[in-house]
């Protein structure tokens, strides 16, 4: 199995080699276990269920609450020639419809299938998958699913019932993947407990990273704080995320950077969803190479050439903070 999976990869998915517990995850998945992933932002989570697509014939459903990081592997899924579809806000019904009625065919051949979780109030699309043959469920960003957690999308509450009735409707059993950065002790035991998993393999990769150098500047006036930062900045190339911990500091930065004529933008939940994007798809396509944001701004983010990351406050807690940190460098 070795050989065959390394040829995969370095053959479909362009890899030379797996970083951390990459394999020994692929292989619980293709031996039918179900699997939880604890690993760091950047260490290619999705790489853990996808690949084990090519040992199996049906379709991989991917339950994901990033829309932006959905488009973003379905696209590079199909550069693959990896028939891969989603379903989420930003599909019209019509479109949505073609897609459910490609996967009504017993010989369809969507390989991968992303969702948001809201696409399971549906009583439509509950009605088709319910007759699909599934090799996988994938639960992305699994913390979601914690009682500490479900208020950032309260349908993640619903996966254990729509798994339980997956499991009573569709023609063959199926193993879960649930996968996270961020789970503290207690939220791990509440994922386990909330898609009421009894036998299951666990991967914690260690959350160092390498490639990341952490440096601490104690600096008590704000004003030098604020000139630090710029000061920083014009001497560095690249891509930068400056984080802050209200939208009142978001916009003193902002403003001392345009000052120094530092080419920068900000980003904040009091935004317009539409101006959000489109700061956003500003930054993503290096338009400007700095943006100042509260911790809003990241999860949807998936820049290969983020080199720094400063925390202009800090973060409410340590698991925000590793989040933010990771980044950086997601293409080492």
């Amino acid at each position: 199995m070795e050989k065959k999976l390394k040829k995969i990869l370095q053959e479909k998915f362009k890899l030379e080699s797996f970083r951390d517990s990459q394999e020994d995850i692929i292989k619980s998945v293709i031996n039918w276990n179900d699997t939880l992933v604890f690993m760091p932002t950047g260490g290619w989570k999705s790489l853990t269920y996808q690949l084990p697509w090519l040992y199996k014939k049906w379709v991989c459903l991917i339950i994901s609450p990033l829309i932006s990081l959905m488009k973003d592997q379905v696209d590079k899924l199909n550069e693959l020639w990896i028939k891969t579809k989603l379903i989420n806000s930003t599909i019209d019904r019509y479109d949505i419809q073609i897609i459910l009625n490609d996967l009504s065919n017993p010989n369809t051949d969507i390989k991968f299938l992303y969702i948001a979780p809201e696409r399971l109030n549906s009583s439509e699309f509950l009605r088709v998958i319910s007759k699909v043959n599934i090799s996988l469920v994938a639960i992305d960003e699994a913390h979601c699913i914690s009682a500490w957690w479900h208020d950032f999308r309260p349908s993640y509450m619903k996966i254990k019932g729509f798994l339980d009735g997956l499991n009573q409707t569709i023609p063959s059993s199926f193993p879960i993947i649930a996968l996270t950065a961020t789970a503290t002790k207690k939220v791990r035991a509440d994922i386990v407990h909330r898609l009421g998993l009894d036998d299951y393999n666990s991967f914690t990769s260690w959350f160092d990273r390498k490639n990341i150098t952490v440096i601490v500047r104690e600096i008590s006036k704000k004003e030098d704080k604020i000139a630090k930062v710029a000061e920083i900045l014009e001497k560095t190339p690249w891509s930068w995320i400056i984080y802050c911990a209200s939208r009142k500091a978001v916009k003193e930065v902002y403003d001392t950077l345009i000052q120094n004529w530092i080419k920068a933008w900000m980003y904040t939940w009091a935004m317009t969803a539409d101006i959000r994007e489109q700061e956003q798809n500003s930054f993503m396509t290096d338009e400007y190479k700095v943006i100042v944001a509260t911790n809003a701004f990241g999860m949807w983010i998936d820049k290969k050439d983020i080199r720094f990351v400063i925390h202009y406050n800090l973060p409410w807690s340590i698991e925000n903070y590793y989040q933010e940190v990771w980044r950086a460098w997601r293409d080492w």
